[in-house]
């Protein structure tokens, strides 16, 4: 039982991570992410 809920938690916090990145590669890709020394600004 608890590994079963640790496993869950394991993929819950993954999937969530994933998604923070991806919505950061977004960002950065329209040039709206703060704190991005590489952002482009015009």
């Amino acid at each position: 039982m608890t590994r079963e809920l640790t496993a869950l938690i394991v993929r819950l916090v993954s999937a969530l991570e994933e998604g923070n990145q991806l919505k950061r590669i977004e960002m950065r890709a329209n040039g709206t992410l703060p704190n991005d020394g590489r952002g482009r600004r015009n």
